[in-house]
């Protein structure tokens, strides 16, 4: 939640993890890195990192290795309203299936931050930040972000025994028995 002069807020204050002590950008993004093969790798935890979309076409790919039992939560923050749009994409290692995606709000209310689960095993996760298709705008407009990837451990004490995200794999509930669960993503 920035304030005055800040350019990133990470909830932190500590240096070098994408957002300085004194909450600017320590990174930014490296073209090229419009196609999944070309992704930049953003280090485990917290990262911060500004990028910028432009022109028509352009997309950024970043790439987080993410440990067992944890949780991708990303933020997109972009200065001001535009017709440009963006959208974020979380896909799997090779590109080409969609886990989540999230595009930003036609108003001029605040982007929701979220948790997405992407499984018990470790393994490496795309973010991929473009043009949101149905804003009926061409990115010829420039328009700056900046995207913060957070890991967070698996809340879910019932995950992290046996994997529960389908009707073949139910956590068992005896008559009395209280069980607190989290779900991080429509597919959980």
């Amino acid at each position: 939640y920035r304030t005055g002069a800040e350019v990133c807020d990470d909830g932190n204050t500590t240096s070098g993890d994408g957002c300085s002590a004194t909450c600017q950008l320590e990174l930014t993004e490296m073209e090229p890195n419009a196609t999944s093969s070309a992704a930049q790798s953003l280090a485990s935890g917290i990262r911060t990192i500004g990028g910028q979309i432009s022109p028509s076409g352009d997309e950024d790919w970043f790439a987080i290795d993410v440990g067992t039992n944890q949780l991708i939560q990303i933020e997109l923050v972009a200065p001001g309203v535009s017709d440009l749009r963006f959208r974020w994409t979380l896909l799997n290692p090779a590109g080409d299936t969609n886990i989540a995606s999230s595009k930003e709000p036609t108003t001029d209310t605040a982007w929701r931050i979220e948790n997405r689960a992407v499984g018990n095993a470790m393994g490496r996760s795309l973010v991929r930040v473009d043009d949101d298709p149905d804003d009926g705008v061409d990115a010829d407009l420039s328009r700056i972000y900046t995207l913060t990837v957070r890991l967070l451990a698996e809340p879910d004490t019932n995950e992290l025994a046996s994997q529960n995200d389908t009707a073949n794999r139910p956590t068992r509930v005896t008559a009395g028995q209280t069980v607190t669960g989290f779900v991080a993503s429509v597919s959980d």
